[in-house]
């Protein structure tokens, strides 16, 4: 039986809230209400036909950054939302023709860029992650626009915002973990960390490698298809595409390099129940990443 987007879109919101449910158990939990609506929300609007209604989302994207909003709120606002915007886009753009397609996706790829440049030079944590989450959406709307211009919105249209949910969960839950629910501001903060916090720390190196685009990372997977097909549409998208990869190498490559760099001797241990999440996420980004084969099963087949 071939999975609806529908089936596809409330899976990637329910693996977010459950996460997150989970990280707010030893943080605040005064969090899981705020989070329990707005995936209710996005759940409402994935499957009752009310798609058009998740641009309401947007404002949500810049909340992390007053200083008012916890490391919880960053990650709520910013998985949740980018799920239900991209599964917006997705709908927007198999609903209607939309014109100068070429254009947007090089607006997407010089978006990409531009987000990249500002991670790659920012310290501060919940700026970076911010960046990141806006840098993966506009790699979502250039991805939807190539699969319009080709055909393929089955699998292009959602492989970027698949393949996102599971690293940047992961990313955003080992970090959380590692600046002591942002008690460590900067990203410079958690230097050393690997060393006294191995599991959270590994899949935080794991989560920074795919978003790098390492190759046999699961995040690899997704702008290997991008760049395949946009090539045959306009080499110059693919060689922006290209160019926006290595700046995204430096900006992401930061973490693992920050986690390893010197030798933190304080010991303190993370919960359990956090590392398992990381660990399972850890294996869906590097199964998914060594085995394209299943993406497209997931994606176009059936489960």
């Amino acid at each position: 039986m071939a999975i609806g987007l529908e089936t596809l879109f409330t899976f990637l919101v329910a693996l977010v809230t459950v996460c997150l449910l989970a990280y707010s158990l030893y943080n605040r939990k005064r969090w899981a209400i705020p989070l329990l609506l707005i995936a209710g929300a996005a759940y409402f609007f994935i499957n009752y036909g009310y798609w058009y209604l998740s641009v309401a989302f947007v404002p949500f994207l810049f909340f992390p950054l007053s200083k008012r909003v916890g490391y919880e709120g960053l990650a709520l606002f910013s998985m949740i939302p980018a799920i239900a915007l991209a599964h917006f886009m997705l709908m927007f753009f198999s609903t209607y023709t939309v014109p100068g397609l070429i254009w947007i996706a090089i607006l997407a790829v010089t978006l990409v860029c531009a987000l990249g440049i500002l991670g790659t030079f920012e310290n501060d944590l919940k700026r970076f992650m911010v960046y990141s989450n806006l840098l993966q959406l506009s790699f979502v709307l250039l991805d939807l626009s190539v699969a319009s211009i080709t055909g393929k919105l089955g699998v292009l249209g959602t492989v970027q915002i698949f393949n996102y949910t599971f690293a940047g969960m992961l990313l955003f839950i080992s970090l959380g973990v590692l600046s002591r629910n942002l008690h460590h501001r900067t990203i410079s903060g958690m230097e050393g960390r690997f060393y006294s916090e191995k599991v959270s720390a590994t899949v935080a190196v794991i989560a920074g490698l795919s978003l790098v685009g390492l190759p046999g990372l699961n995040i690899f997977v997704a702008e290997y298809f991008l760049f395949v097909a946009a090539f045959a549409i306009n080499p110059m998208i693919t060689v922006m595409g290209i160019f926006a990869a290595l700046i995204l190498f430096i900006m992401y490559f930061k973490i693992p390099f920050t986690l390893l760099v010197s030798r933190e001797k304080a010991h303190i241990k993370s919960p359990l129940l956090l590392d398992g999440i990381g660990l399972a996420l850890a294996v869906a980004v590097i199964v998914l990443g060594m085995l394209p084969p299943l993406q497209l099963f997931i994606l176009t087949g059936g489960i």
